[in-house]
């Protein structure tokens, strides 16, 4: 929720008229120890929103956690 509003705020942000900016967001909760692999959840979600419709957000789901 948190990201997709922010994501809302940056894109209706105006910049001066010049510039027009969007953000993806890539979310993972990590309920694993090992930081290595919250982070690569976390990229994995990240580079589906990049690779789909940009500025959106998406939160990878890992059933095994």
């Amino acid at each position: 929720m948190i990201a997709e509003n922010l994501r809302k705020i940056i894109e209706e942000y105006d910049f001066s008229n010049k510039i027009k900016l969007t953000a993806s967001f890539g979310i993972y909760e990590c309920k694993d120890q090992n930081p290595t692999k919250c982070l690569s959840k976390a990229d994995k979600a990240l580079y589906e929103a990049k690779n789909s419709s940009r500025n959106c957000v998406r939160v990878f789901i890992d059933s095994q956690n």
